[in-house]
């Protein structure tokens, strides 16, 4: 059931087509969700205190990527265990103890990304080394 700002609930069974539809809060599914893009805010404008992350392979050595069974359904997955990642990078976090922690998947690709520049850069320097 969800509530307009007008007061209005609606239910939404079975399919919902429409050109656009915003939501001005949060959602849970608990089956797959299928889109052809996600879209996340990042434009300049609207960040202050921009720095760069430093560190991205000590906070990626504390990150295990795994293999597991779903208790409830046990089927296969992959992915981290988010008491990991809260150790390391809380801004990829959301949930608590209870309901349980959801990790933002999307928040460790500036980490990958600072991490490849920096592996990048000390392979440049050994094959100078090497080739000097």
């Amino acid at each position: 059931v969800s509530q307009s700002r007008y007061g209005a609930a609606s239910d939404i069974f079975g399919s919902l087509r429409a050109r656009s539809l915003v939501v001005d809060s949060t959602g849970t599914f608990t089956g797959r969700v299928t889109a052809k893009d996600f879209l996340s805010l990042s434009d300049r404008r609207f960040k202050e205190n921009i720095e760069l992350i430093s560190n991205p392979e000590t906070i990626l050595s504390s990150i295990r990527g795994v293999r597991f069974h779903w208790k409830a359904s046990h089927q296969t997955d992959i992915g981290c265990i988010a008491q990991e990642v809260q150790a390391c990078l809380p801004e990829a976090i959301s949930g608590d103890l209870e309901s349980g922690l959801h990790i933002a998947y999307d928040k460790l690709v500036p980490v990958l990304i600072e991490a490849v520049k920096d592996l990048t850069a000390r392979v440049k320097e050994l094959e100078k080394r090497v080739l000097a």
